[in-house]
């Protein structure tokens, strides 16, 4: 859902997300279903501590708290440790000046809310420049504090709704996500059929999954923890290839990680990490979009994304065998489907576009023909014309007669041949 707010060239572009429970698989963040409990991991971070549900840590164990989907994520729910704080009276005061919340949620009061302000192209000037992003929030370039280069705080590509028209094969689309304050590069990976229209599928460029270019661009976080001492699977001043490291752009900079689910397109160490975690597989963890190649209209699209968090374990007794860990949270698919009736617009754009290309071209066609054959008749008639005047004109002699035209001509002086004239004698015949 957005609101667009057209401009002379330019336009105001406000992603609004809203939970629908009538329409959400199952109604899973709305009742019923609960989020696992993290104490069934606690073997799968390998460490010797004992896990239960409750609050902080007691007797050397460790409670993780229980709560439902709508509280994990839209409701939020009240953690015993913040709540023993930031209730006492001498506290409150201090709590709400340094903003921390009173109830903890991964999409706590987002729900009904925008990710930001994306001032657009609206396509007046050239229909190619259609989506082409200028601002995000009023800046055009992110602040120093983001990131970790000047060509990482660059606000490039498009929102990810528009997209120009004539999209050739070859060619790459950047897309500025908000939630995560960087652009995306996505690269054309073949052909894909949605309901009957055709389309380019697009998914993560394999730029994204190196650490070199990634590095270059500004996107590594130089003072980032070092999880696998193996540099194939986490390099130096890195986050592990696969995983985005957005502290730098949260409140807080907390370690937090993105990734594709079940670290798909990661190192097979960071699945091996986490016993119990389902393998990663391009069906159900690919991140895509499947865009209508004339008329850059999106017919299909999933964003697939994972939270992860860098837990440490610093000095505390109780996480003391435990194992620097990249543990993953909370894994999402959010997924598209043109609907019927942008469906019907979209096929009358793409029959119009073909059948306007199919008499083009038969018009050229046409108009070529009719050239040739007015040439031939004109080159006709000057034939039958030229005969009918001279019934014994030959096409050939004008050729002939054009090209001793244009020889040389030197007079010749011909002299009479003189012969020596010699006495004849004449013998009678003799009369028989």
């Amino acid at each position: 859902m957005f609101l667009l707010r057209l401009k002379p060239k330019t336009s105001l572009n406000f992603h609004t997300m809203t939970l629908e429970c009538y329409t959400s698989g199952g109604q899973s963040g709305c009742s019923q279903p609960y989020f696992p409990e993290i104490s069934r991991y606690c073997s799968a971070i390998r460490s010797q501590a004992v896990c239960h549900r409750g609050g902080a840590q007691t007797q050397g164990r460790i409670r993780i708290y229980q709560c439902s989907c709508g509280e994990l994520l839209f409701d939020g729910y009240k953690d015993p440790i913040v709540s023993s704080i930031c209730d006492h009276f001498l506290m409150r005061s201090i709590c709400a000046s340094a903003g921390i919340p009173d109830r903890v949620g991964l999409l706590y009061k987002q729900n009904n809310t925008d990710d930001g302000l994306y001032e657009i192209n609206a396509g007046v000037d050239s229909v190619y420049n259609l989506g082409k992003l200028y601002s995000w929030n009023n800046m055009s370039v992110l602040t120093n504090t983001a990131w970790y280069g000047p060509q990482a705080r660059m606000i490039n590509g498009s929102d990810g709704q528009l997209f120009p028209p004539n999209l050739f094969l070859t060619k790459n689309l950047e897309i500025f996500v908000g939630k995560i304050s960087r652009s995306l590069e996505m690269e054309q990976s073949g052909y894909a059929e949605v309901d009957d229209l055709p389309a380019f599928k697009y998914i993560p460029a394999k730029s994204m999954n190196s650490v070199a270019i990634q590095r270059a661009k500004g996107f590594c976080n130089p003072d980032s923890p070092r999880f696998y001492n193996d540099t194939n699977v986490q390099e130096e001043g890195c986050a592990p290839a696969g995983l985005m490291d957005v502290s730098s752009v949260e409140p807080g900079n907390p370690r937090i990680y993105v990734s594709q689910p079940h670290f798909y397109n990661s190192p097979k160490e960071l699945g091996e990490s986490i016993v119990g975690i389902a393998g990663a597989s391009l069906e159900n963890d690919q991140t895509f979009f499947n865009i209508e190649p004339l008329t850059g209209v999106i017919v299909s699209a999933a964003g697939k994304s994972q939270l992860n968090v860098g837990v440490i374990k610093g000095n505390l007794r109780a996480f003391a065998n435990m194992k620097d860990l990249i543990v993953p949270i909370v894994w999402m698919n959010e997924s598209a489907l043109i609907d019927a009736g942008t469906k019907a617009q979209v096929m009358r754009a793409v029959s119009a576009i073909h059948l306007t290309f199919v008499w083009g071209v038969i018009l050229i066609a046409l108009g070529a023909s009719l050239v040739f054959t007015f040439a031939g008749v004109v080159v006709f008639s000057k034939y039958i014309n030229k005969t009918s005047q001279n019934p014994a004109y030959d096409p050939l002699a004008n050729d002939t007669d054009s090209i001793s035209s244009n020889i040389h001509h030197t007079p010749v002086a011909i002299q009479p041949e003189t012969f020596a004239q010699t006495p004849a004698v004449l013998q009678p015949v003799p009369q028989l």
